[in-house]
């Protein structure tokens, strides 16, 4: 993994040296899976310094989906962002955060994520001393993850205000994931008014995001839009995680860091979505397609009926959707009931949310 990653970050152009890295991250896809299946590979323990690699346990099936991405990636700024997206799964607290950052660099774009690697800066310090300032932590990651995520609560659609989906956008997904998985693997955990919060927060990105999705033009704004609204899913997991710590509840934070995991493998679904783009600028030509205003100006019934059709498919079996709503009811059914309607209430509005997206 350190080969692959190194090869991906410098700044080389060797005859088939994409193809190189792109075998590698499969190599990395299959050996995880392999390890996921109980297979034992041979192989010695690396130790390092306290924190260096400190990956969480249920955070290595991340790595999965990731190797499937940086396979499927074509551009050298792709595989730049899965490099530090393995940094985040497989790093310590301070580690990811070096990794979050380095995909924010490498995605590129007009946007400045200043904000964003200040959010990171600060997250990683309050990181170092757990002891300190462990209310924070929720903020913080968010503020962090906010661009790596794409949440947002502004309905904008234009150029500046919703980028064109890439394949490093996914590599930014795992890797928003996994610092969320850091922050609540913790000995200690936020207040338990920060996982209501958060689950209210993740339904009105979800609605957000899924409106960017209906009133974007051309295909691939309407895919950050889609994913922005994956975002918002991990948002409102995190959220029941911390409910579920907070009150004592094993069965419930078993499932949902399922959930998650869950969430994680939907990702190969929108990096197969990219490849399938690609191949239509390719063949349609991206200047004519710019001339023209976008896919969507080019077929838009056909865009439309696009974003449309993955709203409404996902939530039937055996898709993502449906399962995250299976899998929240559950969660509702296996709550106390001691708090009454007031203590239901923040599932019941993620149940809402996910239905109106």
């Amino acid at each position: 993994m350190f080969l692959v990653g190194l090869a991906s970050i410098l700044p080389w152009h060797l005859p088939r040296l994409v193809a190189f890295i792109r075998g590698g991250w499969g190599v990395i896809g299959l050996l995880v899976a392999l390890l996921s299946c109980g297979v034992v590979l041979p192989g010695g323990v690396m130790t390092q310094g306290p924190g260096f690699f400190a990956p969480v346990v249920d955070g290595l099936g991340l790595l999965l989906p990731l190797g499937l991405i940086g396979l499927m990636a074509t551009d050298r700024r792709d595989l730049a962002a899965c490099a530090g997206a393995a940094c985040a799964v497989m790093g310590g607290p301070v580690i990811s955060c070096m990794g979050a950052g380095w995909v924010l660099l490498a995605r590129g774009g007009s946007v400045r994520p200043a904000p964003d690697m200040l959010g990171l800066l600060l997250l990683a310090s309050v990181s170092a001393c757990p002891d300190r300032g462990v209310n924070l932590l929720p903020a913080l990651c968010w503020v962090g993850t906010r661009g790596l995520l794409g949440l947002s609560f502004s309905p904008r659609v234009a150029s500046r205000g919703l980028r064109a989906f890439r394949m490093a956008d996914m590599a930014g997904l795992i890797a928003g994931m996994a610092l969320w998985l850091h922050l609540l693997a913790g000995e200690r955990m936020p207040d338990i008014r920060w996982g209501a919060f958060l689950i209210i927060a993740g339904c009105l990105f979800y609605g957000m995001a899924s409106w960017r999705a209906l009133c974007a033009a051309d295909a691939r704004r309407v895919m950050t839009g889609l994913v922005g609204g994956t975002g918002a899913l991990v948002v409102v997991i995190a959220g029941l995680m911390v409910l579920a710590r907070a009150d004592d509840l094993p069965a419930m934070a078993v499932c949902a860091t399922r959930t998650l995991m869950l969430v994680a493998g939907s990702t190969l679904v929108w990096a197969f979505m990219a490849r399938t783009v690609d191949v239509m600028e390719r063949e349609a030509g991206p200047s004519v397609l710019l001339r023209l205003g976008g896919l969507g100006m080019l077929m838009p019934r056909l865009s439309g009926l696009f974003a449309m059709g993955l709203l409404a498919e996902s939530g039937l079996p055996p898709l993502l959707v449906f399962f995250v709503i299976w899998m929240l009811a559950h969660l509702l059914a296996a709550m106390p009931r001691a708090g009454g309607l007031a203590g239901d209430l923040p599932l019941l509005l993620a149940l809402g949310a996910l239905g109106a997206g």
